[in-house]
């Protein structure tokens, strides 16, 4: 494993010898491999819609029997409701323009 933070220019701690750790080959031209996809719209690859998300399926009554826990009763109020706050397409293909993430996602690329 690598540590990712920085360490503070006054820290004394000394750096691990590393040499010995397998660097795998991607990670040899990272940079360019990212300046490389940054022009491709991510909905290509991942799809424009963020499915509904059932939280009584995903934490079940048993999850909650096993951890000796309650089941919350709350109702979702309004809070819940985000169909007026969506964006328009509009706003989504200004926002893509922007970025520049104009590329469609392709097998290979």
């Amino acid at each position: 494993n690598y540590e990712l933070s920085d360490k503070g220019e006054d820290s004394e701690a000394e750096e691990p010898d590393r040499s010995h750790k397998h660097v795998p080959e991607w990670s040899k031209n990272w940079l360019a491999l990212l300046e490389k996809q940054a022009g491709t719209d991510p909905d290509t690859i991942f799809g424009g819609k963020v499915p509904r998300v059932d939280l009584d399926a995903i934490f079940l009554d048993e999850d909650y029997l096993r951890v000796h826990k309650d089941k919350p009763k709350r109702r979702r109020g309004s809070s819940g409701e985000w169909q007026q706050d969506r964006l328009s397409r509009a706003e989504v293909l200004e926002y893509k323009k922007k970025m520049g993430q104009t590329e469609k996602w392709t097998i290979g690329k």
